[in-house]
């Protein structure tokens, strides 16, 4: 029977609304009480930058809800511009600030609880450098900080924006600030952009940002903001670590974000090796009447079985309605994550779900690389575009622990099909055998997963075998390159590679090269596939199909 408890819930946004109107659902008789420390309430912080580059243009659309629409519907009191400053669990109350008051007396007050949840989210990272107090410096993490972006571009449409960071909202912003006519830099302190990527997947976004006049500077960081003669306000100059000097009109950061762990901290709340709050699966922390969601807290990745920190609007509102039900009385649990996401810059898309190489290989997996590369529907029918896919596969048992998508029109589509699968403890068995809707202009007789699934079962039973472009080169292997002799001529990237022409392979086998080691090359890896067959049954011991043909060797040895 639902209890009449004092329930509070610090932080108002994914995880914090979440929780309440569940909770409500649930129990009609708790008093649910939501502070937050901002004036805003259950806004939608993903969809700001298409506020700021006006895809979105009405601003009204970002701010989901209000304090009054909680009272009304839920019977849920809302109280923004408050924060909660210290947490008291011997005695059960809360420390809360009015930050509208005046009056020091009317300011300060002590609130009781039975339940808590702390769901107050993280913050962006601002670096300690001169200028960064400036007035054309922003970080993008609030409603407030989007009305400054916007009112600053609409008052001074800047020309020039260098934003620093290049994960997804440094993307998303970069397309948005291109939108708006403005020539965008883009800073990355790392080797590579987005990454969650992998390196050579993430290598085919940035060629296109390259393509769309963005300027991309990679293994480079901030150092200093340069501020213009008396106006000591505004930073003109970007000052890198290398030494390079950048114009600017407006310079976004976008440095990633952490935790706002610190009432908890101070509460004693245990603190997980993240640096987010440790959770068990009802969200419970070390306090168990102390509960904790959204950016705030630790998940289980599904796929290493390890506490990990991924700051994700989606897990965040379970994560949410999984504290709400608990609180409720309800038995719920929450699964993990696998670290889903999706961004966008003009027409090219990029996802990936599951862990990536560099994550597997930290992770110890026992795992296999298979890349494909189909079309989003069928090639008969107008507009199919490209889907570059990455599979990271267990090598025993074939389960499908991570995959990444970069392409175009379909990605979605093909993304959110590998996540139900990793989910599922899914095997690329699974993925042969799904049962797909199919029509021309949607997808093909075999859909971009099932080839990626077909591929990585060629290689699981051994009837291919593949080989990376950088250890052809390291392991010192003959390359046969199997594409017409103009592709071979126009884009070769293998020095004194022979070219054999798939077509003309069988009566042109190289006899002489069956005691060698050879890799096979063309330009999505099918035809180097059938040549490797061939060559296998003609005799040949050390054959190797090189793994995602020429679109990935490409970026794999420019990179390298």
């Amino acid at each position: 029977m639902a209890k009449a408890e004092n329930i509070i819930i610090i932080g108002g946004v994914a995880a914090g609304a979440a929780a309440a109107t569940r909770l409500r659902r649930i129990n009609e008789k708790a008093t649910i009480t939501i502070f937050e420390k901002s004036n805003y309430v259950s806004f939608a912080n993903c969809g700001m930058p298409y506020y700021i580059g006006g895809e979105i243009t009405n601003r009204q659309r970002i701010l989901l809800n209000t304090a009054d629409f909680f009272k009304d519907r839920f019977n849920i009191d809302v109280m923004v511009n408050h924060e909660v400053t210290a947490i008291n669990r011997k005695d059960k109350t809360l420390a809360v600030t009015d930050l509208t008051s005046r009056s020091r007396k009317g300011r300060e007050k002590t609130v009781k609880y039975d339940k808590l949840l702390i769901a107050t989210g993280a913050s962006h990272i601002v670096p300690e450098i001169d200028g960064i107090d400036s007035s054309n410096v922003f970080a993008l993490r609030h409603i407030l900080h989007m009305d400054k972006i916007k009112t600053f571009i609409e008052t001074w449409r800047p020309e020039e924006t260098v934003i620093v960071g290049a994960g997804y909202i440094g993307i998303e912003l970069a397309e948005q600030l291109k939108r708006i006519g403005s020539e965008v830099t883009i800073v990355e302190k790392s080797d590579q952009i987005l990454p969650p990527l992998d390196k050579e997947m993430a290598s085919i976004v940035e060629e296109y940002l390259i393509d769309n006049e963005v300027t991309v500077i990679k293994d480079d960081a901030l150092s200093e903001l340069e501020l213009e003669g008396e106006e000591t306000f505004v930073a003109r100059k970007v000052k890198l670590a290398s030494g390079k000097e950048l114009d600017s009109d407006m310079i976004l950061l976008s440095l990633g974000v952490r935790p706002n762990v610190e009432l908890a901290k101070d509460a004693k709340i245990t603190i997980g090796e993240t640096g987010a709050i440790k959770v068990n699966d009802k969200m419970q922390t070390s306090d168990p009447s102390i509960f904790a969601a959204g950016d705030v807290a630790e998940s289980v990745h599904k796929v290493t079985g390890k506490n990990v920190w991924i700051p994700l609007a989606g897990p965040a509102s379970f994560q949410g309605r999984v504290a709400g039900s608990v609180m409720g009385g309800k038995d719920a649990h929450y699964a993990g994550v696998t670290g889903t996401a999706i961004v966008r810059f003009n027409d090219i898309i990029a996802a990936n779900s599951g862990v990536n190489e560099k994550q597997a290989k930290a992770a110890k997996l026992s795992f296999f690389v298979s890349y494909s590369h189909s079309q989003s529907h069928a090639t008969y029918y107008p507009g199919a575009a490209i889907e570059h896919i990455k599979l990271i596969v267990e090598k025993k048992t074939g389960r499908l622990l991570g995959a990444q998508v970069v392409g175009y029109d379909g990605v979605d589509k093909t993304i959110d099909i590998f996540a139900a699968t990793i989910n599922s403890g899914g095997t690329v068995d699974d993925l042969v055998d799904l049962d797909l809707a199919y029509a021309p202009p949607y997808s093909s007789a075999r859909s971009p997963v099932q080839m990626a699934g077909m591929i990585a079962q060629n290689r699981l039973r051994n009837i291919d075998a593949a080989i990376s472009a950088d250890d052809v080169i390291k392991k010192d292997y003959s390359v046969i390159d199997v594409r017409t002799q103009t592709e071979h001529d126009e884009d070769k990237i293998f020095e004194g590679s022979l070219s054999i022409p798939i077509d003309t392979l069988r009566d042109n086998i190289p006899i002489s090269m069956k005691t060698k080691k050879v890799a096979l090359l063309c330009r999505a890896g099918l035809r180097s596939y059938l040549a490797y067959r061939i060559l296998k049954q003609a005799g040949f011991k050390d054959v190797k199909n090189i793994n995602g043909g020429y679109l990935i060797s490409r970026h794999i040895l420019n990179d390298s």
